[in-house]
C-alpha cells in the first residue's frame, strides 16, 4: 500500500514530528505545556495542539512512524515511567485519528543512514564491546563499578555524537529546512526528518521492529 502521507516522530519533551505530503516537508516541535507538579515546574505535552497538528491528516492515509522508547542505561525508574507515560499519549492520538501506526526501533531506522554510522561513534562502540567483556571477568566489586561508569560514559558520548550526526545530515540533504529552536540547532527535529524520510522509502514494509 502506497500512504498519501508519512509522518516521523521523535518522541520526547525535546522530539520533533515530520510530515511528508506530496514531496513537501512539514516540521513541528512537539508541542508541550507546563504544570505544577509537588510545587514545581514540570514540562508534559500539550496534546490539544498534538491533536491540533495531525487531525487535518484524520481522513487520508496515513502511515505514522515513531521511534520506540525504552529505558536507557543509567536512567532513573521515574523517568522511564514518565517517557513511557508520553509515548502511549502519542501512540494513542496516531490511533484515535486512524493513522497507521508502525513503532521503529532507532537502531533500525538509524542503519537506514549510513553517514549517521560516523568513524567516531563505531570506535566509541567497539570500546563498549571491549567493556562489556572485560566486565564479565571483574570480580572486584569496585572494578565492576568503574567498568559500569565507563561504559555510561561511552554511551552518553555515542548519543550526543549521533544527534549532531542526525542534524549534519539533514542540514546537508534539506538545506532549506529550519532546525533552529531558540538559536540552537534541534537533534529533535532533524531526526524527526529522518524517521520520517525512513518511512516515506520503506512503506511496503509494514513491521519495521528490529
Amino acid at each position: 500500500m502506497e500512504y498519501i502521507c508519512v509522518i516521523g516522530i521523535d518522541p520526547g519533551l525535546k522530539g520533533g514530528c515530520t510530515i511528508i505530503e506530496n514531496g513537501k516537508f512539514s516540521v513541528f516541535c512537539i508541542p508541550t505545556i507546563q504544570k505544577i507538579v509537588n510545587k514545581k515546574k514540570k514540562n508534559i505535552y500539550d496534546l490539544k495542539k498534538i491533536v491540533e497538528i495531525l487531525k487535518p491528516y484524520s481522513n487520508k492515509s496515513v502511515l505514522y512512524v515513531i521511534e520506540t522508547q525504552g529505558v536507557r542505561m543509567g536512567e532513573g525508574s521515574v523517568s522511564a515511567m514518565t517517557i513511557g507515560k508520553g509515548f502511549g499519549q502519542l501512540l494513542g492520538v496516531a490511533m484515535a485519528l486512524g493513522f497507521e501506526v508502525v513503532e521503529v526501533g532507532a537502531a533500525r531506522w538509524k542503519k537506514h543512514f549510513p553517514q549517521l554510522n560516523t568513524p567516531s561513534i563505531i570506535a566509541k562502540k567497539e570500546q563498549m564491546s571491549e567493556l562489556r567483556k572485560n566486565g564479565k571477568l571483574l570480580k572486584e566489586k569496585n572494578d565492576k563499578k568503574l567498568n559500569t561508569k565507563e561504559l555510561e560514559k561511552l554511551s552518553r558520548q555515542i548519543k550526543l555524537e549521533a544527534k549532531k550526526a542526525a542534524i549534519e545530515l539533514v542540514k546537508k540533504d534539506y538545506p532549506d529546512i529550519d532546525l533552529l529552536v531558540k538559536r540552537t540547532e534541534s537533534d529533535g527535529l532533524a531526526e524527526s526528518i529522518l524517521i520520517a524520510k525512513f518511512g516515506l522509502e520503506n512503506q511496503d514494509l509494514l513491521n519495521f521492529k528490529e
